[in-house]
């Protein structure tokens, strides 16, 4: 309960001085000095001039002095407010030269009236900068010295009274400038500790940012590099699935593919698709007499031959062993005819003395269009059956068919 009772009072007194606005941390420090002694003196001064103004035969005076304190202290708030702290530190301290001059105009002579410009010249010092409070401490002299009673008008106040009320006025404002520095002083240092933490923290962060920032890259460009030899090995294995090893030539798998959807293409547009089923003669001997390294050796030469005369539509493949097919799209019975004679030719006359001396080689070709036929698998069928008469009717020889 005592601590909730602190708490509120604390909530309190911060409410009282809290100044809004986002001020330079000195002129804040100024501004909650103005409103915290206006707020302390008014709650002292109220019910002491309340208490005055029940005991003195005439309240009249003191209570027109509280009802003009409270627009007084409103009209302070809005000036520290409104970011005027001078303005307000005057108005405060005018106050109090104001009063006693009041008060001793109306009420005669009040000796003890000297506290109220004292106040004054101890909020200049706590408030307004050297110049300010020279010139605080010059008007409560003057105010001092026109009071009824004092050595201006009579000698109620002696000389060395008011030589001592000027040197306790300098020094209460000496000690209130002084005091006011310190917290200004302890007040900055905070800041400026706190600023170089801030600045500290701000430096380990921007650190900390490159650091994630380059361990970001470094794992980006590693994740790139990761994905790209994926990519290439991706790459070489779907060309090692549909390659064939030796001769570089597609393998009987793309052939597969290629031909359903050839086929399809030419169902739908009405464009023949010829094909040719392709095997070496002999080639048997070929590796019984000079060795299968250089029956490898022909495959390779011979795929050579063989993809010299094709187009970049056709698609030539090694079925296995010694047999090769090829797919012409959009070629007529007579055209593929010429392409594999053309391919005969130049399988029989090409050098392969280079391999072996005393080497020939040659093929046999069986050729078949798609027209009347209704699968791929029937027109390589067909082209494989007349390769095979091709093969019975002596050899080296292009047999076509074209089913009407």
């Amino acid at each position: 309960m005592v601590s909730a009772d602190r708490r509120g009072l604390r909530a309190a007194l911060a409410r009282v001085v809290a100044v809004p606005g986002p001020w330079p941390p000195a002129q804040r420090r100024r501004g909650q000095a103005v409103l915290g002694l206006a707020s302390g003196l008014a709650a002292v001064a109220v019910p002491s001039a309340v208490l005055v103004a029940l005991l003195l035969p005439d309240p009249v005076v003191n209570v027109a002095l509280i009802v003009a304190a409270l627009p007084a202290y409103m009209f302070l708030r809005r000036l520290v407010a409104d970011a005027k702290v001078t303005a307000a530190a005057w108005l405060l301290i005018g106050f109090f030269l104001v009063v006693p001059a009041v008060e001793s105009t109306v009420l005669g002579e009040a000796r003890a009236s000297i506290f109220f410009p004292v106040v004054g010249v101890v909020i200049a010092g706590a408030v307004l900068r050297p110049r300010g409070v020279m010139l605080a401490v010059g008007l409560s002299f003057a105010v001092v010295l026109g009071l009824p009673g004092t050595v201006g008008v009579a000698s109620t106040y002696t000389g060395t009274e008011v030589v001592g009320y000027l040197t306790l006025s300098l020094m209460l404002a000496g000690a209130a400038a002084t005091a006011s520095a310190v917290v200004a002083d302890l007040g900055f240092a905070a800041a400026d500790d706190a600023r170089r933490q801030a600045t500290t923290l701000a430096d380990e962060l921007r650190a900390a940012n490159a650091s994630l920032e380059e361990r970001v890259h470094r794992r980006t460009d590693e994740l790139s590099a990761a994905l790209q030899r994926e990519r290439r090995l991706s790459n070489a294995l779907a060309e090692l699935t549909v390659h064939d090893p030796l001769t570089g030539l597609y393998n009987r798998r793309h052939l597969d593919d290629e031909l359903i959807r050839l086929f399809a293409y030419a169902l739908r547009s009405g464009d023949p698709l010829s094909a040719a089923v392709i095997d070496l003669d002999d080639f048997k001997s070929v590796n019984d007499h000079y060795s299968h390294v250089t029956g490898d050796d022909v495959l390779r030469a011979a795929a050579n031959v063989l993809a010299a005369n094709t187009r970049t539509s056709d698609v030539l493949v090694r079925m296995g062993g010694e047999e090769f097919a090829l797919l012409m799209p959009g070629t007529t019975t007579s055209d593929a005819v010429k392409v594999c004679e053309r391919m005969r030719v130049d399988l029989a006359s090409h050098d392969w003395d280079v391999l072996q001396p005393g080497l020939r080689v040659t093929a046999s070709f069986g050729v078949a269009t798609s027209t009347g036929l209704v699968t791929g698998a029937a027109l390589l069928r067909t082209a494989d059956e007349r390769m095979f008469d091709a093969k019975r009717q002596g050899k080296n020889r292009v047999v076509e068919v074209s089913v009407a």
